[in-house]
């Protein structure tokens, strides 16, 4: 039964929502890096997804019945909410981890590359074959992700056979980063005009020195506005607000909020120790977020 679902879900109508949605998957999946099979991952998806909602019913119903003492409609309903939740959580899990591999791979790609690119120039100046340039660069290259996708270039064309021009074309189609992608396209355009590597890889390499620069620049420039918002928001007000507040308890020892009387202890606890440091994690969040941009 698991088999047929499996092959309903793979061979559905291309005009389908179903079949729509497995495409785009199926894209994601192929640009996430996995090496198993698309179907082997949808059949496991499906096995995943079923054992959650066995387990969590079985589980579930037994803690309400036995464990809490529900009676039985209540602990079915109870069970049944629970693993709706739960196995709706298991599909969102299993769809989205592809496009978590991808966003990550791409985001890996896009930081490493010039480095890949200078390596490239430098290769392609000692006038090698494109197919034993990309081959030693993957002998060198230090990000997983770009080394992946040349030694995928490099097995497609010493094991399969393939001309240096089409596994190009093939990592073009897989490759999650544009910019990796445009940079193939353009090696594949030189291949079969000009042959001319290291002219190309050398103005793609400018290119990139330049686009870093700018965004190197336009994060120095955020950095330094979260900075300021960081003193004002963790360092000023916090303790503006305990001078407030420990003034205003000399005063009245509660303030009323929305007809309820807080005493002043108690917003001063929740201020620096809750308050302050959700606002100090936020704030490191954002700081992380564009660092690792760079």
């Amino acid at each position: 039964m698991l088999k047929n679902l499996r092959d309903r879900l793979v061979n559905s109508d291309a005009n389908s929502f179903i079949g729509r949605f497995m495409n785009s998957l199926h894209r994601y999946y192929l640009k996430s890096g996995v090496e198993e099979p698309f179907i082997a991952y949808v059949d496991k998806s499906i096995r995943y997804v079923v054992t959650t909602a066995i387990s969590t019913l079985t589980i579930s119903t037994v803690l309400h019945t036995l464990l809490l003492r529900y009676s039985i409609f209540t602990g079915l309903a109870s069970s049944l909410s629970l693993t709706v939740a739960a196995t709706s959580l298991a599909i969102l899990i299993r769809v989205l981890y592809p496009l978590y591999r991808v966003r990550k791979r791409r985001r890996e790609i896009e930081q490493n590359l010039v480095y890949t690119v200078a390596c490239i120039v430098t290769l392609a100046a000692a006038n090698l074959r494109p197919d034993v340039i990309i081959e030693r660069v993957s002998e060198i290259e230090v990000s997983s992700a770009i080394r992946y996708e040349l030694r995928r270039i490099t097995r497609n064309v010493r094991a399969f056979g393939l001309s240096i021009v089409r596994a190009l074309e093939v990592a073009i189609e897989h490759t999650p980063s544009p910019s990796l992608a445009e940079f193939l396209k353009g090696l594949v355009d030189t291949i079969r005009t000009t042959g001319n590597i290291a002219s190309y890889a050398n103005f793609v390499l400018e290119s990139l020195l330049r686009k870093k620069i700018e965004n190197m620049r336009s994060a120095l420039n955020s950095l330094s506005l979260i900075v300021e918002i960081y003193v004002v928001i963790i360092v000023v007000l916090p303790l503006l607000l305990i001078v407030m507040l420990v003034v205003i308890g000399t005063i009245t020892p509660t303030l009323g909020f929305a007809g309820l009387a807080v005493p002043v202890p108690a917003l001063l606890t929740l201020l620096i120790f809750i308050l302050t440091p959700i606002l100090g994690i936020a704030m490191y969040l954002i700081i992380d977020t564009i660092v690792s941009s760079l």
